[in-house]
């Protein structure tokens, strides 16, 4: 973060922190407690222009549901107090800085979200910030994170000329080579304990991972929303989307990993005839399945470098740019995983992983 600040910096700007946590090293960079404590008077006629405005434009019932859901509270009186809380201390942060542009680490949670989106409402430049899908990066992306990304959905390469296209052939040929094989995982989990019955393949079994959202299955998106419709178009959450898949073909074995942030399914246990959930090491995991199923999350890239089929059912990161085999419709599934299974055109989806690897460390994330 301190190379993002001083980089800002030697562009001219002023840079201010706003967080609930204290980093020493980015201590000089802190806002004044102050400011975050400092009442939002709407007696002000331009304060209520302000305030006004943003209550008409940001999506109320949104946030109250993701708040319910990541504070584990019902209490809708308590949750809307808590919301306009939020609310206020951003338009009092806003009204007395005066920002040209608001950096938001990852607009789905909840506080610094309500503040994204109060910063769009007032027509501040915004940007999002995350984890990066390479090692030592970060995303800085316009429009948002996940399925509100500028790189989702839209492939962003037939813009560029050829020539610039073999320069990121090339570099991702090198970045590719040097994650293979190693873990993209930011969490220290366990090694996977895999039931007894998936240990030994059973003949015609078709081995089937299933790699959780974390912010659809915690309720950071809520269920109804718009958003969740791009990451998981055809079912509620990652689990309801292993159960479907489970039903298709007794053939399958399926094991649904949960996102080990917020997760609702700590234990492992059978479900059904050919569906489990097993926690732990993602990699070994993908080292396990014949074919891995994973929408919206850096293990899409795992999985290829692991040298394994990536199917999306759902606006994957590498979603329509020939990276991963793609199921558009429900009634595509099971030959969707028979043409995974065969790798047809694997080698063609490699190629054009590497080209976006390219592309994302040249043009898309942020080093540090």
């Amino acid at each position: 973060m301190l190379k993002l600040i001083q980089t800002l910096e030697s562009e001219g700007h002023r840079v201010y922190l706003w967080t609930d946590h204290n980093y020493g090293k980015l201590s000089k960079y802190h806002i004044n407690e102050s400011l975050t404590r400092k009442r939002y008077s709407i007696k002000n006629p331009l304060n209520l222009i302000s305030y006004i405005r943003t209550k008409v434009i940001i999506e109320r019932s949104k946030w109250i549901e993701r708040l319910m859901a990541w504070t584990s509270n019902n209490n809708i009186k308590e949750i809307n107090q808590v919301f306009d809380h939020y609310l206020r201390s951003s338009l009092s942060i806003f009204s007395n800085l005066k920002p040209d542009f608001f950096y938001c680490w990852n607009p789905f949670c909840c506080h610094y979200g309500i503040a994204y989106d109060v910063a769009k409402a007032l027509s501040i430049k915004t940007k999002a910030i995350e984890w990066g899908y390479l090692p030592n990066t970060f995303i800085l992306d316009n429009f948002g994170t996940l399925a509100k990304s500028e790189v989702y959905i839209n492939n962003p390469l037939p813009s560029f000329s050829n020539e610039r296209l073999d320069q990121f052939q090339s570099e991702g040929e090198g970045i590719f080579e040097n994650l293979k094989n190693q873990s993209l995982s930011l969490y220290n989990q366990k090694a996977s304990n895999l039931p007894i019955e998936l240990i030994e393949r059973k003949l015609n079994q078709i081995r089937i991972l299933v790699l959780a959202i974390d912010e659809v299955d915690a309720g950071a998106i809520p269920i109804e929303h718009k958003d969740r419709f791009g990451l998981l178009p055809f079912h509620k959450s990652s689990f309801d989307q292993a159960q479907a898949i489970s039903k298709v073909n007794p053939e399958y074995a399926v094991i649904f990993k949960a996102h080990p942030s917020h997760n609702k399914y700590k234990e492992n246990k059978q479900i059904a005839t050919n569906l489990w959930i097993v926690n732990g090491n993602p990699d070994e995991l993908i080292d396990w399945a014949d074919v891995v199923f994973c929408s919206g999350s850096k293990m899409e890239f795992s999985v290829l470098l692991r040298n394994k089929p990536l199917i999306n059912f759902g606006a994957g990161l590498l979603y329509g740019k020939d990276c991963a085999y793609e199921i558009k419709k429900l009634s595509e599934l099971d030959i969707v995983v028979s043409t995974a299974l065969k790798k047809q055109d694997f080698n063609l989806k490699i190629t054009s992983f590497k080209t976006f690897l390219g592309y994302l460390k040249n043009e898309y994330l942020f080093s540090y």
